[in-house]
């Protein structure tokens, strides 16, 4: 018999969850401007087994001030089998509720590629130039021109993907996730604004170059960190050194291993 489990009208067969796993990305966000502090995403209602992987508060203050969400996040937390973060940020605000200290571990698509991504029947667009995307809009107009200038100078086309851009001429908004990953993989460089552009850049060993969003700051500047990639970041001119992915992907592959480690170790004790 199905029945309500807990929260956002789910209905499930309790007797069947030995765990729940909550995340990823940034479900903690507590000061999100959008829903705000949603106490569903810490476990409200839930008492099942439960971990979080590779969660954030995103761009919260991890020194909360508001002591009645202060307590009642504490409350939850406490509750989680096993918790692990993606950033340093959400690394302190986990210790400081309660006095634990949480793993930090990859974005998922760094530990996992399911086989869609590969088939070829849903690639519709390819690129015969030589080509850079533009993933993201969070773009000055300084970078703009060194982006411009920085491909004009290699005789690349300017592609963005995902979202539309006013100062580039080829915006391509409607691909699906196997022909955006295909246009990432066979582009010359990637310039990118989001979290997410910059996960993809490396996991695929791609040159790319960062502009840093304060909306994604914490959770990119603990990724930079570990891997050395702070000169991916746009300042005031284009670091046109090369990333070295073969010392790059000794460390990635130790995180990469740690982080399925986390999570196989702590799903398989509920599944013997």
């Amino acid at each position: 018999m199905e029945k309500k489990a807990f929260g956002k009208n789910v209905l499930i067969n309790r007797d069947k969850i030995k765990l729940n796993i909550y995340g990823s990305d940034e479900i903690w966000n507590f000061s999100n401007a959008y829903h705000g502090y949603d106490p569903f995403y810490f476990g409200q209602n839930n008492n099942l087994n439960k971990i979080a992987y590779a969660v954030s508060i995103g761009r919260s203050n991890a020194n909360l001030t508001d002591l009645n969400l202060k307590n009642d996040i504490s409350i939850y937390l406490e509750k989680f089998n096993k918790i692990s973060v993606r950033d340093q940020n959400t690394f302190l605000f986990v210790k400081k509720l309660t006095n634990l200290e949480p793993e930090i571990v990859l974005d998922p698509t760094l530990i996992y590629t399911p086989k869609i991504l590969n088939d070829q029947n849903y690639i519709s667009l390819k690129i015969k130039e030589e080509y850079a995307i533009v993933y993201g809009t969070v773009f000055s107009a300084n970078q703009q021109k060194l982006i411009n200038e920085f491909c004009k100078k290699r005789n690349l086309k300017i592609i963005s993907v995902g979202y539309y851009n006013r100062w580039i001429k080829n915006n391509h908004l409607g691909l699906n996730p196997t022909n955006f990953i295909d246009v990432l993989k066979n582009s010359s460089y990637v310039f990118t604004s989001m979290f997410h552009g910059a996960m993809f850049s490396v996991k695929f060993s791609k040159q790319f170059y960062f502009s840093l969003d304060p909306i994604r700051k914490n959770k990119i500047e603990s990724f930079f960190n570990n891997l050395n990639l702070n000169d991916r970041i746009i300042l005031d001119d284009i670091n046109e050194n090369y990333i070295d992915y073969k010392e790059l992907n000794k460390t990635l592959n130790l995180l990469i291993l740690k982080s399925q480690k986390f999570l196989g170790d702590n799903i398989r004790q509920f599944y013997k």
